[in-house]
Parts: C-alpha cells; sequence; structure tokens
C-alpha cells in the first residue's frame, strides 16, 4: 500500500502524539495483510492497526475510520534505537471505549469514548 500523504502529526482516537502539528512523521512503507494494517516511519516508528474500516488513502488526508485495536511504537527520541529505548502505546475498542495500555513511555492522557477517526494523519 502506497501511502499519499507526505506525512504529519498523528492522533489516535484524539490522542495527540505530542501536541498538534508539534511532530512531522513520515511514512516510508505500508503493507495491509490479512485485516492488519502496518505502517513503518522514517525514524523507526511502527503503527500497526488490527481490523482497519473506512481508510482515507489521499495526498492530504489520511485516517482510518474504525480499527479494533492499534499499536503505536516508537524509540525515545535521542537515544540510540535498543530494545531498552522501545516505547509502546496500544489502544483496544471495547464496546464502544477505548482502553489505553502504555509501556516504557509516559503514562497516556483520558482517552475518549470511540471518535470520529481511530487514527489520523494531518
Amino acid at each position: 500500500m502506497n501511502i499519499l500523504i507526505k506525512g504529519g502529526s498523528l492522533s489516535f482516537w484524539r490522542v495527540w502524539f505530542g501536541r498538534p502539528c508539534d511532530n512531522f512523521h513520515v511514512p516510508i512503507n505500508a503493507e495491509l495483510d490479512g485485516g492488519v494494517l502496518t505502517i513503518c516511519f522514517d525514524e523507526g516508528e511502527k503503527c500497526v492497526v488490527y481490523d482497519p474500516f473506512d481508510i482515507v488513502n489521499e495526498p492530504n488526508d489520511f485516517h482510518v475510520k474504525r480499527a479494533s485495536k492499534i499499536v503505536w511504537e516508537w524509540y525515545y527520541y535521542g537515544r540510540k534505537q535498543a530494545p531498552e529505548n522501545l516505547f509502546r502505546w496500544e489502544f483496544a475498542l471495547d464496546g464502544g471505549k477505548v482502553c489505553a495500555k502504555y509501556s516504557g513511555a509516559p503514562a497516556l492522557p483520558d482517552v475518549p469514548n470511540a471518535c470520529k477517526y481511530a487514527l489520523q494523519m494531518c
């Protein structure tokens, strides 16, 4: 899958990674295989979207309307890309409510109930 947008800030069920428009993530590879969308980014980040539904892939807009689960992984910026520096956010949809977990990373802010987009890059 070729993602048409050049890059942008990421939001997971309205939880921004950083502040809106503060980070710019450049997708370098994307694969949709058996109901799993995996997007790799230029700084070693990875976003895995399970059961993506209604994907919009346009030059100025990339979003996934619904998903059952999203995992976002990144290495601590400015440090060596090593296992001890790998952070992870995990979001799962459970009965209309988004549940979030994190590993190695700062705590997630409160996650609103399922909203307009599961994943957005803008």
